[in-house]
């Protein structure tokens, strides 16, 4: 074949050739000294133990347990509080799924642990499909661990709780709504619950009468449920083994529906009672009823109920609303010849609170909640701790036996306004209970940082004050092993802080 190329030409490609050639080899010599380096890279990073995989498997099992103690949200993209304020849109998951994105230790750790996939609130309304799709890989991975459903919307309960039911035999822990007019999704599952503990059923407390078709018999039979809270429900529209239970909640209950479920419930210990107050009727039959298990009691609304009850086991009482008609109480305590040892009430006018506390000589703790008084209602609470009730007296008369001689904690939580803290006089309450046999081991005081209220009638304590008080209380004659504690003081003014209260160094 005869070449057409010049000479000169076929200098130039040959050389272009060898050019080639040679830089080819200073790549692959570059390409072989960086492998190399790569691989001596991996090799460190691989010896690296990061914190976030430091620690034991044991340890971060207990960790994410308590991360996911209250159950994973899904599918919330509405809160549950929309009609109360502006919608949220919370993270469609949480719990393990976020814990198991961190790393493939952490997942190694998240699917090894049964308990974290056992607890689920769900609020889906819109994409039923994914939620049970989501449903079928989540509850599976509980294994046989008991587990702890929350439906939180009632418009999606007939929807979502059939995905449920197959599971209905580990369900330990069941809370959902019902939505008016919709029969209850969960009958199908009636006689198949035999580890459920704990149930909350409500029925929507808006757009019209709370009616279903039908009863709610899913629960029935239900050999462990002891724990039962209703919303909204007469017994005549559900079937529950009202003779085991012995915890029981009632919201938005007529009056004579309520003494109608509690002749149900002989052995009912703890007790929790709202009123619907859009419907009344006059209980029927024998009252008062008598509960004789009954040990905590507890007013979501007005008091008056006590009137229909005997307790004689009674010990722990929680009044939201104070106590209007001392009276009521007075009449229950002596019918049911109870000692009441723990008591929390809303404060109303403070000598409506002394009027409850002359009742109660057996009590141990006290909390008084959303407190409005002024500086001189501290005072004349504490005072009456200190001395009892008098009349007649001077302060050199003082009895020996103060006011609720047992008491051994008070917290007042929170003061609603700042208020200027009698500091001498609280000084006088912790010491002087000490000296005459009726020791305090613990009071309390909560600033709730609100604005300062400018017809209190305290006088401002001086540094002087506090420092005697102070004085008192760690280092006096009587000085004391209470322990006192008033929190939020940093908060009740722009210009004060912790320090300029109480200066450091802080007693021990």
């Amino acid at each position: 074949m005869t070449s057409s190329f010049q000479p000169a030409l076929l200098n130039l490609l040959r050389q272009r050739l060898s050019g080639i050639d040679g830089e080819l080899l200073e790549l692959n010599a570059k390409r072989r000294s960086l492998e190399s380096e790569r691989r001596m890279i991996e090799d460190t990073l691989k010896g690296v133990v990061y914190r976030i995989e430091s620690l034991p498997a044991d340890i971060l099992a207990e960790i994410f347990v308590h991360y996911v103690a209250g159950g994973a949200v899904i599918g919330m993209d509405e809160s549950p509080m929309t009609r109360f304020g502006p919608p949220t849109r919370p993270a469609a998951v949480t719990g393990p799924l976020v814990l198991g994105a961190v790393c493939h230790t952490w997942r190694a750790v998240v699917l090894a642990l049964p308990q974290l996939w056992a607890a689920v609130q769900i609020y889906t309304q819109n994409d039923f499909e994914a939620t049970e799709k989501l449903l079928n890989a989540w509850l599976p991975r509980a294994k046989s661990a008991l587990l702890d459903v929350e439906i939180g919307l009632p418009k999606s309960t007939h929807r979502v709780l059939p995905m449920l039911a197959p599971y209905s035999k580990r369900w330990a822990a069941l809370s959902c709504g019902i939505e008016r007019g919709i029969p209850f999704a969960g009958n199908a599952v009636r006689g198949r619950v035999p580890k459920l503990r704990r149930l909350e059923l409500s029925l929507q407390l808006y757009g019209g009468p709370r009616v279903i078709p039908g009863k709610v018999d899913a629960f029935s039979v239900a050999p462990l449920l002891r724990d039962v809270h209703l919303v909204g429900f007469s017994p005549a529209v559900i079937e529950l083994p009202w003779a085991q239970l012995t915890k029981l909640q009632l919201g938005e209950v007529q009056v004579n529906y309520a003494v109608d479920v509690l002749r149900l419930t002989p052995r009912v210990e703890d007790v929790t009672l709202g009123f619907d107050h859009d419907h009344w009727s006059q209980p029927q039959g024998p009252l008062p009823l008598r509960l004789p298990n009954l040990h905590t009691l507890k007013f979501d609304d007005e008091a008056d109920f006590m009137q229909y009850l005997t307790l004689p086991a009674l010990s722990t009482v929680y009044f939201t609303q104070g106590v209007e008609d001392p009276q009521q109480l007075e009449e229950l305590i002596a019918r049911s010849q109870c000692s009441i040892v723990d008591m929390t009430l809303i404060s109303g006018e403070v000598k409506y609170l002394i009027d409850v506390l002359k009742l109660v000589p057996s009590l141990v703790r006290l909390r008084v909640k959303n407190i409005t008084w002024a500086t001189n209602s501290l005072i004349t609470l504490f005072s009456r701790l200190i001395s009892g009730p008098q009349q007649g007296t001077s302060s050199s008369d003082l009895p020996a036996t103060p006011l609720v001689p047992k008491l051994r904690e008070v917290t007042l939580s929170p003061i609603l306004s700042w208020i200027e803290i009698p500091y001498t006089k609280l000084a006088q309450l912790v010491s002087q209970r000490k000296a005459v046999g009726c020791p305090l081991d613990h009071i309390e005081l909560v600033m709730a940082g609100r604005p300062y209220n400018p017809y209190d009638d305290g006088e401002p304590s001086s540094a002087e004050d506090v420092g005697r008080a102070l004085e008192t209380l760690l280092r006096g004659d009587h000085a004391t092993t209470a322990c006192v504690k008033i929190r939020g003081l940093q908060n009740i003014g722009p210009d004060t802080t912790a320090a300029s209260v109480m200066p450091p160094p802080y007693p021990e």
